[in-house]
């Protein structure tokens, strides 16, 4: 059992790398393998598997935030040693979860004949075949958010190395189903029902585990006090996931509407790349909120301050060298990746969006905080207030810039969103805010920002004296780096620092990371 104690860098900073490694695995993969697949299914049946999968995405919104909910409600059973309180919070949660997807599935089942034959344009002869697809896709709905419900559970317990022990094959076996499917030249629903058995097996799984690792889920036990009270907190966790696409998806209706269609493609493929460095927040705040909750729950309030100003700068540290790299060679990607055009007409925008992204990941830390804290309520109020100002800014700025303004727009809502919201959210949290920014986090921010600025300019200043080879900025960018870490070592890391780092090394070493999977399984 994981006390507040026992939670230290060291742990969280190893559960961090595993869950980027199963975040970012299967994106790897799937750069590889979903050329091949788009070959073999045409463009019109992929067309229809993508769609399928955007669909049952946003069925997700039954989820209602419940997932979330088991691991702070979980946690914080944990760090009182309330251990038979876990049982019903996990039990409560999985099964209104089950009776939530079951709906979902009924809903997606019903209007699969409206959405193929009357609202997506699908070729008469992929008819039956798209609606078989989404039948069987349908039967996903429920797996999906029951697993979100016993993923909190091993979350709660910082079990990150199971999670991923099932995330990352799951994942890619998604991909290597679909292309083996391709190549044995399957219809698309018999494509579709491997990877709905995939998932059957994969809850399998994750329920054994809990139950080895969890033996208080052995005895099934729910409780509608305890429903009442995760529905109320997922509640707001829903309108934060409600607002959130609107945001994001607002720009490219805008940009199709006032600019041209052929524009939104030279917008949104540089922010598809950009926003999949995203996974790295996503990964770390994944472990940092089941922790941020425990030392919440026990009044750890030292202990919360501390890992809430480690989490700021560890996280900058791994996101600057990406977004630097990516920054140096923004260009290069894009006419490597989609051709001369698009580097010459999303090559700014992308730049810009990395410095978004790279902004952006700031947030996730206070975002985190006040969800653990169980005021989810303040994310989801700000957001709502914040959305017709950022509506308005980006109308402007699109008008007069086009996919540059879109760009900037997002930018600089990240600019007055990160340091207003961590504010509001410190002072709700009653957290002082030197406590939080220290000398060293200040210090950290400040190379970073140095070193991401450097690295906007830099090309800028290439092209302009006409500097085109490609050693050259290889070495720029290798000076940047090299520079930044040391940097940031000499100035923004202290001692414990660097020994955390030295030990989370050598747990993940080559030699030593099977071995300590198998001894905490």
């Amino acid at each position: 059992m994981i006390q507040s104690e026992n939670i230290s860098s060291r742990l969280l900073a190893r559960n961090s790398i595993y869950n980027v490694l199963g975040q970012a695995s299967p994106l790897l993969v799937a750069l590889l393998v979903l050329p091949f697949i788009v070959r073999g299914l045409g463009s019109e049946r992929f067309g229809i598997f993508s769609l399928a999968w955007v669909i049952l995405g946003y069925f997700g919104v039954f989820d209602l935030g419940l997932g979330r909910a088991t691991t702070k409600y979980a946690a914080e059973a944990l760090a009182k040693r309330r251990l038979n309180d876990v049982g019903t919070i996990v039990w409560t949660s999985a099964t209104i979860q089950f009776f939530l997807g079951v709906f979902g599935a009924v809903l997606l089942i019903v209007f699969t004949p409206i959405l193929v034959e009357r609202i997506l344009t699908v070729a008469p002869s992929l008819i039956t075949e798209a609606k078989e697809t989404f039948y069987l896709l349908a039967l996903s709905v429920p797996l999906m958010l029951v697993s979100t419900s016993l993923i909190g559970a091993l979350e709660a317990r910082q079990r990150f190395d199971l999670v991923n022990l099932i995330r990352i094959p799951s994942a890619l076996a998604v991909y290597i189903l679909s292309l083996a499917g391709v190549l044995l030249e399957l219809q698309l629903p018999a494509i579709v029902l491997l990877i709905v058995l995939l998932r059957v097996a994969a809850l399998l799984v994750l329920l054994l585990l809990n139950l080895h690792v969890c033996p208080e889920l052995r005895k099934f036990s729910t409780s509608l006090h305890m429903l009442r009270t995760m529905i109320t907190y997922g509640g707001w966790i829903s309108v934060s996931n409600l607002v959130s696409p609107v945001i994001t998806y607002f720009d490219r209706f805008l940009i199709g509407s006032v600019v041209s269609i052929s524009a939104v493609s030279y917008y949104a493929a540089p922010y598809e790349f950009a926003s999949k460095l995203l996974v790295v927040p996503t990964a770390v705040v994944g472990v940092l909120f089941p922790a941020f909750s425990t030392f919440s729950a026990t009044g750890k309030t030292e202990r919360l301050q501390r890992s809430l100003s480690l989490s700021l700068k560890y996280l900058v540290a791994l996101m600057t060298p990406l977004t630097a790299i990516l920054l140096i060679f923004a260009e290069d990607i894009l006419r490597i990746w989609l051709g001369g055009e698009f580097a010459r007409a999303g090559g700014l925008v992308f730049s810009i969006l990395l410095i978004a992204v790279w902004l952006n990941a700031i947030g996730y830390v206070p975002f985190a905080l006040m969800q653990a804290i169980g005021r989810p309520d303040v994310a989801a109020k700000y957001m709502v207030i914040e959305l017709p100002i950022y509506i308005a800014v980006t109308s402007v700025l699109v008008l007069k810039l086009g996919i540059t303004g879109a760009a900037l727009a997002w930018c600089l809502r990240m600019l007055w969103t990160i340091p207003v919201f961590l504010l509001i959210c410190l002072r709700i949290a009653r957290m002082r805010v030197r406590a939080i920014l220290g000398r060293d986090v200040l210090r950290g921010l400040a190379i970073s920002a140095v070193m991401i600025f450097s690295c906007f300019v830099a090309p800028l200043v290439m092209r302009w004296n006409n500097v085109s080879d490609q050693l050259v900025s290889v070495g720029v960018a290798l000076l940047i780096v090299l520079a930044y870490i040391f940097l940031t070592w000499r100035y923004a890391f202290d001692s414990e620092d660097h020994g955390t780092i030295r030990a989370v090394l050598h747990d993940l070493s080559p030699s030593l990371l099977p071995k300590q999977i198998s001894r905490h399984v």
